[in-house]
C-alpha cells in the first residue's frame, strides 16, 4: 500500500528485490565506513525472521529504509530498525516508515516491538520516543539503549 506524506511528499512502498542496488546506494551514503551493511540490513527471501521491510522515495530516489526482524533474543517478539538518508532526516521519514512497519508486523500478528541503538543515537531516540516506544534498559556493556513498545493484542481489522 503505498501512502503520501505532506512532510516532504514522500512515497512509502513494501521492498522488493528489484530495489537492492538503490538500497546499496542509500546505506554507502549512511554507513561510508561499514559496506557489507546493506547485505546484513536488505531484505533476504532466505532470512526466515524477516517480517516487513518498507522504503521511502522522495522523487524517484530511495531515501529510507526500515525493517522488522524476530529476534531470538526477544522471545519471539520483534525489533524495528530505521536507516535515512543524511541530507533527509529531520523530516518525518523515520516516523513514517516506522509506522508502515508497525502497522504491516501488527497485521501478522506481532504485538511486542523494541528499538536498540546506541546510546548516544539521539536522533533514533527521539525518533523512538516519538512513536511511543519507553526505554526499558540501558546495556552499558554494548553501550546500547533499548526501547519498547507494546500494541494491542488484537489484529487490526482488515478489509
Amino acid at each position: 500500500m503505498d501512502h503520501n506524506y505532506t512532510i516532504m511528499n514522500i512515497r512509502v512502498e513494501d521492498y522488493d528485490i528489484s530495489m537492492v542496488e538503490q538500497i546499496r546506494r542509500l546505506f554507502a551514503n549512511i554507513y561510508p565506513n561499514q559496506p557489507d551493511i546493506a547485505d546484513r540490513v536488505c531484505y533476504n527471501p532466505e532470512i526466515k525472521n524477516h517480517i516487513s521491510t518498507k522504503v521511502a522515495y522522495f522523487k524517484e530516489e530511495i531515501i529510507g529504509q526500515a525493517n522488522i526482524f524476530s529476534h531470538k533474543d526477544l522471545n519471539g517478539n520483534a525489533n524495528l530498525g530505521f536507516h535515512v538518508h543524511p541530507s533527509k532526516r529531520g523530516f518525518g521519514v523515520a516516523t513514517s516508515l516506522s509506522n508502515e512497519v508497525l502497522k504491516d508486523a501488527h497485521s501478522r500478528g506481532i504485538s511486542l516491538f523494541y528499538i536498540m541503538t546506541d546510546k548516544d543515537n539521539y536522533s533514533a531516540i527521539a525518533v523512538a520516543k516519538k512513536l511511543g516506544f519507553i526505554p526499558v534498559e540501558k546495556n552499558s556493556e554494548n553501550n546500547l539503549k533499548i526501547f519498547e513498545k507494546q500494541i494491542g493484542t488484537e489484529r487490526p481489522a482488515t478489509g
